[in-house]
């Protein structure tokens, strides 16, 4: 797999078998502003290769202070950007956005197996793909790129219908400018 835009990626397991999971952590260039709307993104592909399972709840959860890295947990986050869906494409990148509401000062954040409610039992493994040698009880593998966190902005959109009233089955216009 070659990296979504520039020369480098980074990478992520997880293995329900040993409720091992692995993050990556950064620092914002300032902090997110309390009240503010932000739009959390990520790229990610499937390893399919260093894969023998696929999982939910790759996302982006944030933190107040940079995380201590020689602790040995899981971590319990309700991230503020995830996919519930059970991402296995391996052959292209696949975007995970989403749009959330700074609730404190945040300044670091951390990507990876996160959530929703990110509990060992909440943490879903599907589908066993057990067949590729040397890739038995591997887990789950994802590469990352392109994270970004940045103000929204709502589009300035009008919309006109070309009739006060829209019925089930009845053709009308409706013009978007903006």
């Amino acid at each position: 797999q070659l990296p979504r835009t520039g020369d480098f990626f980074l990478g992520v397991g997880s293995r329900p078998q040993d409720d091992i999971r692995e993050y990556f952590q950064g620092k914002l260039s300032s902090p997110l502003v309390i009240g503010q709307t932000y739009c959390g993104e990520f790229w990610t592909s499937w390893a399919a290769d260093n894969s023998d399972r696929i999982t939910q709840g790759l996302g982006i959860a944030f933190w107040e202070s940079a995380l201590d890295t020689s602790v040995n947990t899981i971590l319990t986050s309700n991230p503020q950007v995830y996919s519930l869906d059970f991402i296995e494409d391996s052959t292209i990148w696949v975007k995970v956005s989403q749009t959330f509401i700074a609730d404190k000062a945040y300044t670091h954040l951390i990507v990876g197996h996160v959530g929703p409610e990110n509990t060992p039992s909440a943490f879903i493994f599907k589908k066993f793909f057990g067949t590729t040698p040397g890739c038995l009880n591997r887990g789950a593998y994802y590469f990352i790129d392109d994270v970004s966190v940045v103000p929204y902005v709502s589009p300035n959109l009008s919309i006109q219908l070309s009739t006060d009233t829209a019925c089930a089955n009845m053709p009308f216009t409706l013009t978007a400018s903006g």
